[in-house]
């Protein structure tokens, strides 16, 4: 910082400002940005900056997208990307990954663009070692979700997973489907798991991966207690002999998309109760 002290503010500071607000960063975005990275302003325009950001521009094919991806990391700015990026860039296109899902990957994760690529190849072998097979797309968010997990964690991770019956099929397979699962929470898992598997019965292998990315209070818990009564409904129409299933579905249907939320939900379920019942006299 005291060597900017020693630039001069028309020719140096100033111009580095308005080129970051052709950018499109405000003025509050420039002072966060020069805060978290001072370094900026000490760099070339001409020779370090615009190189950069042209880099970038070509990476992400928009300008709209520079401010996102630089907010994400100032480092985009003070890095070489020339030299850093490109080998990313070829190694994720020797692994199927498009152009498209490379500039996802730069809004995304843009540190796996400025570390040595080492660390990328380290989480490609991962992910072949596991042997899993992920749709169009869905590498980058494998690679994403991988990348906060260690190895050590990763292992311990897998050791509580399959203490609850997870195979080592169903833990890829989960993984495959929804990335996100293997930064879950122990604490998370666990307490979900408890929930679904001995409160409300379900075994383990028929959870669906993503249910794990959701709130146990806020969505899982209230859904659960939606099924039960909506279910409580039926079977006691059925047990009066209530003959118009396919009414029944619809309401189910129905209860479904208007009690999604939280609130309220007392009051949709016994309306919808209500007209379950209605239906048969």
């Amino acid at each position: 910082m005291p060597r900017l002290l020693l630039s001069g503010v028309d020719t140096s500071l100033k111009p580095k400002f308005k080129f970051l607000e052709e950018l499109g960063f405000s003025r509050r975005d420039i002072v966060r940005l020069v805060i978290k990275g001072p370094v900026i302003l000490s760099l070339s325009l001409e020779n370090h900056l615009r190189p950069s950001v042209d880099f970038l521009r070509t990476q992400l094919g928009s300008d709209l997208d520079l401010p996102k991806a630089i907010k994400k990391s100032w480092r985009l700015l003070s890095m070489n990307l020339h030299k850093t990026g490109l080998p990313h860039i070829e190694l994720l296109r020797s692994h199927g990954v498009d152009d498209k899902q490379i500039q996802k990957l730069f809004l995304l994760e843009p540190y796996l663009f400025l570390v040595n690529v080492t660390v990328l190849e380290n989480l490609i072998s991962r992910i072949e070692m596991l042997n899993a097979k992920f749709l169009p797309g869905m590498l980058i968010y494998a690679l994403h979700s991988l990348r906060r997990v260690s190895v050590e964690r990763f292992e311990a991770k897998c050791k509580l997973w399959k203490s609850f019956g997870l195979s080592d099929e169903d833990i890829v397979s989960a993984f495959e489907k929804f990335p996100s699962f293997v930064t879950i929470s122990e604490e998370k898992f666990r307490c979900l798991m408890d929930f679904l598997v001995n409160d409300v019965g379900f075994e383990p292998k028929q959870i669906a991966a993503n249910t794990f990315g959701m709130s146990l209070a806020k969505r899982i818990r209230p859904r659960c207690w939606e099924e039960r009564v909506l279910m409580s409904t039926v079977l006691k129409l059925e047990s009066a002999h209530y003959s118009f299933p396919s009414q029944v579905i619809d309401v189910l249907k129905l209860a479904r998309t208007k009690s999604g939320s939280t609130k309220g939900n007392e009051l949709s379920l016994n309306q919808h109760c209500i007209n379950l019942e209605s239906l048969n006299n």
